[in-house]
């Protein structure tokens, strides 16, 4: 904050499978960024920390894995994180890569792009309307109210983390950017550039 950063942004993963199981999709190579058993603090509870500790800077998830939570409980979460930092919260939102993951929750891996469209709408609800009611697929609520809402109007920027262009599709419908993650040692920043058309 004291050297002028934008923004922090915390990664998110519960649990991480093995690594023969899986490739990581932010990498041409394939090859996970991460060590076998890594270390990785929930993000809901690193933010909160972070928000509290600083006054100007900027929180953000990189990325919340939706489909594999309730939507409801996060969008809870995210307002609270605003509410109390005045208003500095980004939502870094993703449907994830790692099936193993899923199959440790019970969480349904083959739907879970469906799961993340439904999640983002319903955040915006929770965070916006006194009584938000919902009839989905996946999730159908109603007559509750969801507090507090968050401190920015109509509610805090949502960035989809996407590679693909069904992913910048998606971040178009629903989204305020598209946030596409870059680990290779030697990545190219011009990888990307195609999906700008498609957002745009």
């Amino acid at each position: 904050e004291r050297l002028g950063y934008h923004s922090l942004w915390f990664g998110d993963h519960f649990a991480m499978e093995r690594p023969i199981h899986s490739s990581h999709p932010a990498n041409v190579s394939g090859k996970r960024a991460y060590p076998d058993r890594p270390v990785m603090l929930d993000t809901v509870v690193s933010m909160t920390t972070a928000a509290a500790s600083t006054s100007t800077i900027k929180v953000a998830s990189s990325t919340i894995i939706a489909p594999y939570r309730h939507p409801l409980t996060v969008a809870h979460q995210f307002a609270t994180i605003d509410a109390v930092s005045g208003g500095r919260v980004i939502m870094g939102v993703s449907a994830g890569w790692a099936p193993g993951e899923f199959t440790a929750v019970g969480a349904s891996f083959e739907h879970r792009r469906a799961i993340t469209d439904e999640c983002l709408e319903i955040y915006k609800l929770a965070w916006t309307e006194p009584w938000p009611e919902y009839h989905g697929r996946f999730f159908e609520f109603g007559d509750i109210s969801v507090e507090p809402k968050p401190a920015q109007k109509p509610h805090p920027p949502i960035v989809y983390g996407g590679m693909t262009e069904a992913g910048a599709r998606r971040a178009a419908r629903h989204c305020d950017g598209l946030y596409p993650i870059l680990l290779d040692r030697s990545a190219d920043p011009g990888r990307f550039d195609g999906l700008l058309d498609v957002v745009s």
